[in-house]
C-alpha cells in the first residue's frame, strides 16, 4: 500500500504517460496504417499530416512545464493550470499501515492540467489537438487507475502574442479537469508539534441525521447524528 501512496498526486506525469502510450503506438511502423480507423471521419489531409508527424516522432516532444527558448517545435507541454483542496477527511487520516503502525494523511484535490499544443503550422496544431483529445478519451480508464479520476476535457485557442511566443507559433490548449488524492506519511509527533488527535464533536456543526425532541415545556433538544460518532484511536499515538 505504501508503494501506491508514493505514486499519488502526480497527475501531470500520468497524463504525459497516457499521451506517450498513444503516440508511441501510432509511431510504430506496424500501427501507423491504423490511423485511418482511429481517426475515422477526419479529413484525409489531417490523417496524412499526422502520419508525417509520427514518422519522425520523438518522445521529447511531450514535456512537463512550459517550453523554453531552446525548445524545438512541435511540442506538447503538460502544465498545471490550477488546483484546490476539494475534500478533507477526519484528522486528515486516510490509511494506517498495520505492519509498521505508520499513518498516512491526505486529502482530495480538484485540478485542471493543460496540454499546450505548440506548432509552426496551424493545421498541424489542430490535428495534434484532435489526436491528443482522442487518445485521452481512449485512455480514460488508465487515468482512473493511476489516481486521475473524473477526467473531463475542454479546449481553447490562444491568440498569438509576440511577447510570449514567436509570431510563427500556433497554440491550442487541451485542458484536463480531474480529481486526485494527495497523501504523505505522517511525521513524528516532535516534528509536527501536536499530541494524540481526539475528535471533538460540536453540536449543531453537522446537520446530517439530526434528531429534534421537544420537552413538555416546549423546549427543543437538538441531537446531531454525528454526536454518536466514536473514534478509538487517532492519527497520533
Amino acid at each position: 500500500m505504501a508503494e501506491v501512496f508514493s505514486q499519488l498526486a502526480q497527475p501531470e506525469r500520468t497524463i504525459k504517460e497516457a499521451l506517450l502510450k498513444g503516440f508511441n503506438y501510432f509511431a510504430d511502423p506496424e500501427h501507423i496504417d491504423l490511423m485511418e480507423r482511429f481517426f475515422e471521419g477526419q479529413e484525409d489531409e489531417e490523417i496524412e499530416m499526422l502520419k508525417e508527424f509520427f514518422s519522425t516522432w520523438d518522445e521529447k516532444q511531450i514535456i512537463i512545464g512550459y517550453p523554453r527558448s531552446h525548445t524545438e517545435f512541435p511540442v506538447l507541454a503538460v502544465v498545471l493550470r490550477n488546483e484546490n483542496e476539494s475534500e478533507t477527511f477526519l484528522g486528515d487520516q486516510i490509511y494506517k499501515d498495520n505492519d509498521t503502525g505508520e499513518f498516512w494523511r491526505g486529502s482530495n484535490f480538484a485540478g485542471t492540467f493543460g496540454i499546450g499544443i505548440y506548432t509552426a503550422n496551424m493545421d498541424l496544431t489542430l490535428a495534434l489537438y484532435k489526436a491528443a483529445k482522442l487518445v485521452l478519451i481512449v485512455f480514460r480508464r488508465f487515468l482512473e487507475m493511476n489516481n486521475v479520476a473524473n477526467a473531463t476535457l475542454s479546449g481553447s485557442d490562444v491568440e498569438p502574442s509576440p511577447e510570449y511566443l514567436p509570431e510563427y507559433i500556433y497554440l491550442r490548449w487541451l485542458d484536463v479537469g480531474c480529481t486526485y488524492l494527495c497523501a504523505a506519511r505522517n511525521l513524528p509527533e516532535e516534528i509536527v508539534g501536536v499530541g494524540t488527535f481526539i475528535p471533538t464533536v460540536i453540536l449543531g456543526a453537522d446537520t446530517r441525521n439530526v434528531t429534534v425532541e421537544r420537552t413538555p415545556e416546549g423546549e427543543e433538544i437538538v441531537t446531531p447524528g454525528v454526536a454518536r460518532f466514536e473514534m478509538t484511536e487517532g492519527p497520533y499515538e
